[in-house]
């Protein structure tokens, strides 16, 4: 656009891209964001075989899904360019109507993990995570627990993340209420 800036003509251009498609595709879409309300870039969303990258405001869109309720939308943080931040994985419902653009009807909220109070998970090892930011909160892993990442790995850390109600990764039912949220990883 151009205008003009204390009397002298500014010129500034974006580029920018749009998606086209056709009429009565089954679409899904939403936004992925930090507990601090920033926008989360390049997080995988994924639902049945397809994926998409979050874009710099942090939307995503996923064309060719299969309707159904409570489908399981699955958001991986872990694979967001955020320096110094680690995102977790979370599985969601979302209801999607064959022919129609769904969209998410809340924003997915990212905690950053709590990687400064992260434990090794050692096999053979009893382990306790904590976090001192939620006090008398431990989650105890016994020595012969076989944790394992959804890519069949051996769960290496664990950890305890506090969110603030407001900012779960979705929103907490209605008939639920508490004073404390948390997410291990």
């Amino acid at each position: 656009g151009r205008g003009l800036v204390d009397g002298s003509e500014l010129l500034r251009t974006i580029n920018a891209s749009f998606t086209v498609l056709t009429a009565r595709q089954t679409t899904l879409s939403g936004r992925v964001l930090s507990t601090e309300d920033e926008p989360i870039m390049s997080a995988t969303v994924s639902l049945d075989g397809r994926t998409a990258t979050t874009d710099a405001a942090g939307a995503f869109l996923l064309s060719g899904v299969t309707a159904g309720i409570d489908r399981p939308v699955m958001v991986d943080g872990r694979t967001a360019s955020a320096p110094n931040r680690t995102y977790p994985l979370i599985i969601e419902p979302a209801t999607i109507v064959a022919g129609e653009a769904n969209t998410v009807p809340y924003t997915f909220y990212l905690p950053a993990v709590d990687t400064h109070f992260e434990v090794d998970v050692v096999p053979g090892q009893t382990c306790v995570a904590a976090n001192p930011r939620v006090p008398g909160l431990k989650m105890t892993i016994p020595a012969n627990a076989r944790l394992r990442n959804r890519d069949g790995s051996p769960v290496a850390r664990a950890s305890i993340t506090p969110l603030a109600i407001d900012r779960t990764p979705a929103p907490l039912p209605a008939n639920v209420g508490t004073n404390l949220v948390y997410t291990s990883q």
